[in-house]
Parts: C-alpha cells; structure tokens; sequence
C-alpha cells in the first residue's frame, strides 16, 4: 500500500493537502507531521519499505527546513518520490531541491497541482 507522508508546520495546510489527497487517491493512507522531529520519528516508527512512500514537505518550519529533512529521509523515500511544497520561492531553495533531485512546487496549491505532482512520481513507486 502506498502511504503519503506530509509534513506541514501548518495545521490548515496539512488538513488541505489530506482532503485533495483522499479525493485524487483515496487508497494511499495518508500520515502527518508538524516538523522535521516528528516526521522523522514518524518513518523510524513506520520502518516503511523504501519505494512505498510519497512525501510532500514544507521549507519553512521551526527547527530543521523542508531540503534538510528531505535529505534525511532518503533512507526511507526515494529524491524523486518527494516534493519541496513551499512559499519560499528563492532561487537557492529551488536550486537545493533540484540538486537533491527532489521535485518542487509552489504555493499557493490546488489540487490540479498536487494531480499534476501525482503523476509525476507515482511512476518511480517500487509497487508501480
């Protein structure tokens, strides 16, 4: 079963994002964290299979940032089964999640955005 992992300092934004989720893949199962601790705490819990997991991030929250996280997730979640979903629209941030080969999206989002971003990488899923 694919699992989407979201990680939102934003309540709202996480309530938002798991909505449109439900409504385009209403079979992923859909975790969530406040910041980069407990999303980490999250996957170490989990021990998901690597290939199995989606994750989309935000940059700006308290403690560690959206790129470090997403570095210290590829244990557990492929570069390019993860997102970069932020208001930071820097060119440094945009470079360091193209580096990481991590996709990136801009908010405010939609859901034509998240279907868009779906179908980007649920091709890379080790189930697909």
């Amino acid at each position: 079963m694919t699992s989407i992992l979201l990680v939102d300092d934003s309540k709202a934004a996480r309530m938002m994002l798991q909505h449109w989720l439900k409504a385009l893949r209403p079979d992923f199962r859909i975790v969530e964290a406040a910041d980069g601790d407990s999303a980490l705490a999250l996957m170490e819990k989990e021990s998901p299979d690597r290939g199995d997991w989606l994750a989309l991030i935000d940059y700006n929250m308290e403690g560690m940032h959206g790129t470090e996280l997403a570095e210290r997730l590829f244990s557990y979640i492929p570069p390019n089964c993860m997102a970069l979903c932020t208001a930071n629209i820097q060119k440094a941030v945009q470079e360091r999640a193209e580096k990481l080969g991590i996709h990136y999206l801009k908010k405010p989002l939609n859901p034509k955005k998240i279907a868009g971003l779906l179908a980007q990488m649920e091709p890379h899923l080790a189930s697909s």
